[in-house]
């Protein structure tokens, strides 16, 4: 992208800078927040399941910045299933960004309660995990509101 090229806002999602993603990278969480929930709107409305994964894994590494690590390990299950209900594989520029946000979320919880709310957020729909993920990254929310999501579930396969 050339210096001073307007973006639709999509692409800052997937813009890089050095190993991070551009929008936490910037430090600035409400304005990641945003353009996530741009992204979100535009995924969910297109039904498109590989921008919904890298939407999810964006505010996964939002709410373990928040320190919510619970919430984000419920968004990372979420985005792997998306991946893997389209049979799309993580890009590999941001694998090792995956890869250390995982590794953070298990440090925080227990590879045990990582597994737990993983597995949960890979039986979520994935509108219901987006609308989850911006509910619980949202500036005001200081509890989990996972609760609210929860009866929605689909049927462990």
């Amino acid at each position: 992208m050339a210096p001073g090229e307007q973006t639709s806002g999509l692409e800052d999602e997937y813009l890089l800078c050095g190993d991070k993603p551009k929008l936490i990278y910037t430090g600035d969480l409400t304005e990641a927040r945003d353009h996530y929930s741009t992204a979100a709107a535009l995924h969910t409305s297109l039904l498109e399941y590989e921008g919904s994964a890298y939407c999810l894994s964006g505010l996964a590494g939002l709410a373990l910045r928040q320190g919510k690590p619970g919430v984000s390990a419920r968004l990372i299950g979420a985005s792997g299933y998306a991946l893997q209900t389209v049979g799309a594989a993580v890009w590999p520029g941001m694998r090792s960004i995956g890869q250390a946000q995982r590794a953070a979320v298990t440090a925080a919880l227990s590879p045990a309660s990582f597994t737990a709310a993983a597995t949960e957020g890979a039986r979520m729909r994935i509108p219901d995990a987006l609308a989850y993920g911006l509910a619980a990254t949202e500036g005001r929310q200081e509890s989990d509101p996972f609760a609210d999501w929860a009866p929605r579930l689909r049927t462990a396969t």
